[in-house]
């Protein structure tokens, strides 16, 4: 007699392409911001399915099946999956679906689908009084391998006394939720440094945080 898979069922007994990742709640703190699930899989967006949802999903996104057994409470959008090789992916729907003992997930990788090929660090100041008296900031590391895009966005001509310069600005997509202020600037892989002008967080969860930078 023979048998078939039905993936409607328990996953745990599921072993090919099952691995732990970890759920963030957006929004969360402490314990309970994060939990642990050892058996979620997940599945490429069909072709037919991108086309019949009218071009809400991309091709970075995948449908993440986890089971209700191994989860208290239902994920929500907005919060990550997160895998061990660090790539983490944005809940954009939840559907409670097999008889109700899985959640499929439709989620996206922003970082793909805003094509961030970049790492930079975030510097901030600390600043030290000098022997003058003065207070003078020192640029340490404040976050690292923050996966980032930096475009560029505008050149201006300026007047600096009575020489005129050209002062070349930047659109930075990051993908870290990293405040920024004009204490922090961004070091890119090439070593150029950037002051931060503005910055915006991502209101919508399928958007990325974006900061308005100029060269130094």
């Amino acid at each position: 007699m023979s048998s078939t898979f039905d993936l409607s069922a328990d996953l745990a007994q599921v072993t090919d392409g099952v691995q732990p990742v970890t759920l963030v709640r957006r929004g969360a703190a402490g314990a309970a911001a994060q939990v642990v699930i050892a058996h979620a899989l997940a599945r490429a967006i069909a072709q037919r399915e991108a086309a019949a949802s009218d071009g809400r999903y991309t091709r970075s996104d995948v449908a993440w099946h986890l089971p209700v057994a191994e989860l208290p409470d239902a994920p929500h959008p907005g919060d990550l999956l997160c895998e061990s090789s660090g790539r983490r992916w944005t809940i954009l729907e939840v559907q409670l679906v097999a008889v109700r003992t899985r959640w499929r997930c439709i989620a996206r990788n922003l970082a793909i689908s805003h094509g961030l090929d970049q790492v930079v660090t975030v510097l901030e100041a600390v600043y030290r009084k000098q022997p003058c008296g003065a207070a003078e900031p020192v640029w340490q590391a404040y976050r690292t391998g923050v996966p980032a895009r930096i475009q560029p966005l505008r050149a201006e001509v300026v007047l600096s006394g009575q020489a005129r310069r050209t002062v070349r600005r930047f659109r930075i997509y990051l993908g870290d939720l990293v405040p920024l202020d004009q204490r922090h600037r961004i070091l890119a892989p090439d070593g150029a440094v950037y002051r931060v002008l503005s910055w915006s967080a991502a209101e919508r969860i399928d958007q990325l945080p974006t900061a308005e930078i100029e060269a130094c």
